[in-house]
Formats: C-alpha cells, structure tokens, sequence
C-alpha cells in the first residue's frame, strides 16, 4: 500500500504533463503548475494523522489550544524571547486565530497545504520554461522533500513558503513585504534566522568566488563534522549523539551542485546566477546532513531552489538533453518509490508509529 499511493500519485502528475505538453504552450504550462500544486497539495492535506513522524503530535498540540487563553498565547512572545521558556510563539498565536473560524485539524491542515504549495506554485511560474521542466520539479519534490513538507513539519513547512515569498518580494524591491515575511517567518519557526542570509548571498556577483569559500567551508565541515553536529543538538537542548551521514543524499547534493556550475555559469539571466548563489550553500553544508540533525533544518531554506535550477541547467545541455531529463526523472520516481514513509487517507485505517504507542 505503501508504495501504490505513491505509484498513484507519481503517475497522476506525469499524465497530466502529457495532456498538457500537448499544447506546448504557456497557458498549457501555467495549467499543469495549478494542476500539480492541486494534487501535491491534496495529497498532503487529505493525509491520516498518523503519517508522518509529527503529525499526530501536532495534531494534540492544535487540540490543547482550545483550552489555552488569549493571556497566555500573548504571554508566550516575552517568555520566548525575554525568558528563554518556550519556542516559536507565533505558531501558538496562528493556531489560536484559526481557531476563532474553524477547530477541525483537517481545515488547518488545508490551510498550511495551500500556503505552501502556493509558494511551490509562484516559484515554478517564475523559473521554468516548459511542461517537461515542470514534470522535473514535481518528481524532485516527490524524490526529495515530500518526506519532510507533505507529511511531517508543519511550522517549517508554513516558514520555508515564507521564505520563497520573501526572496520574490525581495528581487521585486518590495522591502516593507519582506521585512513583514521574514517577522512571520521567524516566530513561526526560529530557524528562519538563516533567511537573514539569503539577500546576501542573492547580491552577490561573484558566483565563481563563492563557490570557493562554499568549497573551503565544505572541507571544514567535513572534518568537524561530529563537533558541528553536537554542538548545534546541544544547543538545540538535544543530547549529543553519533548522527549517520546521508550517503545517497549527500553524493546527489555534491555532484548536482557540481552540475549546476557547469551548466549556469555562463547563464545570461542574472536572477538564475543570482538564485544559484542562494542554493549552493547547500553544497558547503552537505557534511552536516543527516536525518536527526538540526542543522538539516537550515538548509531547507536553501535547497529547495534546485527543484528549478536543476531543470533549468539541463535545458543548457546541448548533448543528449532529453535523455537527461529522462535518467534524472527515473532516478527521482525511483528515490520516490521507494522511501519506507507510510502513507494513507484520513479515512482509513492508520496505526499510529512506535513513539506514540
């Protein structure tokens, strides 16, 4: 069962890019990014609460707000950041205000469904050319973030979508925005600090130069990897343990931020150098991955940009293009498929995962 939904939904999006390649052209384009957030979105909102490793537990949290006062959701703000007692108030506050319209975990599971797959959306619009770059993009966040935004992390997912917005309003100039997304952002998940970053690393023009210093952090990283990652679960007030190093994962962040180089770095669109830049921090930090480490967390601020920069640098390939895009689209259904994640409906039958129990 397992595997079939996935199947199910992994050939849902590839028919509907046929429908609409059919066209080859821009609405026919625009059609298959709604289509595809649509039933991206679907799947995650209509998911059991036993999926994922948090959901259940965010789904007790939501419960226990009912009873909290408006006094103290307020009081959550100074004990947070005055007092150091509590974490991430603003998702407090958020849960609060929903429920004035509506106490059904279902509807808020909406809500944050929509927020995200409506950045996803916005970001697929502005740096893909066609459907079969789309079809790439969707099967590289089925393949590589679906474990993580579709059934599990709630407040990170609302902050990650946040933090695309916030790139787009600050590429557009719009600074009041920004300033405003980046304040939601951070209460929601503190983690968002590390947007702070992402303007910074946009401006700059040297991308080449960066890479460098990526390259040197990279080499840092890897040798200290045990003391960064202990240091950063202590300060995270988890105990200090061994955390495994994601070698499939990391090898696929190596060699497609290797990749990405090659194929960009005479790239004529500034805003695509631009967003490499962003994305490439992911490639300094590849030694700090790991399933349980904290510092996983930040680089979902980053890495979620090679959904269309990855497209994007096989479309400059001049040799044998469209079997690039078919390897990486298998290599992506395969790494999909095959993830252990349970998934199921919320009306059927689900057993809740051992920690629960």
């Amino acid at each position: 069962m397992i595997m079939v939904y996935k199947l199910l939904f992994v050939i849902i999006l590839i028919i509907g890019n046929l429908i609409c390649s059919q066209y080859k052209t821009e609405k026919s384009r625009r059609k298959y990014i709604t289509f595809s957030a649509i039933v991206l979105g679907l799947q995650s909102a209509l998911r059991n609460v036993a999926v994922g490793a948090d959901t259940y537990n965010y789904y007790l949290k939501f419960e226990a707000v009912k009873s909290t006062t408006w006094q103290e959701v307020f009081k959550s703000f100074p004990d947070t950041y005055l007092y150091g007692d509590g974490k991430d108030p603003g998702y407090l506050l958020l849960e609060k205000i929903f429920q004035i319209f509506s106490g059904d975990f279902r509807v808020f599971l909406f809500l944050i469904s929509i927020v995200f797959f409506y950045a996803y959306a916005k970001l697929l619009l502005r740096y893909t050319n066609n459907t079969l770059e789309v079809l790439t993009a969707n099967l590289g966040y089925l393949a590589l973030f679906y474990g993580f935004y579709s059934i599990t992390g709630l407040r990170q997912t609302l902050s990650v979508a946040l933090s695309i917005l916030f790139l787009f309003s600050f590429i557009d100039k719009n600074y009041k925005k920004c300033i405003l997304l980046f304040i939601v952002a951070f209460i929601i998940h503190k983690s968002s600090i590390f947007l702070l970053l992402v303007p910074v690393l946009y401006s700059v023009n040297k991308s080449k130069l960066l890479l460098c210093l990526y390259s040197i952090a990279f080499v840092v990283f890897l040798i200290g990897r045990n003391y960064f990652v202990n240091l950063a679960l202590v300060a995270s007030e988890y105990e200090a343990v061994e955390i495994p190093l994601p070698i499939l994962l990391d090898v696929f962040y190596f060699v497609i931020s290797l990749f990405l180089w090659n194929r960009l770095k005479f790239e004529k669109n500034r805003e695509i150098l631009s967003l490499f830049n962003v994305f490439c921090l992911t490639f300094a930090w590849i030694p700090l991955l790991g399933n349980d480490s904290p510092l996983m967390r930040v680089i979902l601020y980053f890495n979620i940009y090679v959904l269309v920069l990855l497209p994007r640098a096989i479309a400059r390939t001049s040799f044998y293009r469209n079997e690039l895009f078919f390897c990486i689209n298998i290599f992506f259904m395969y790494y999909a498929i095959k993830s252990h994640s349970e998934y199921k409906f919320f009306w059927e039958n689900m057993q809740l995962l051992d920690h629960y129990l």
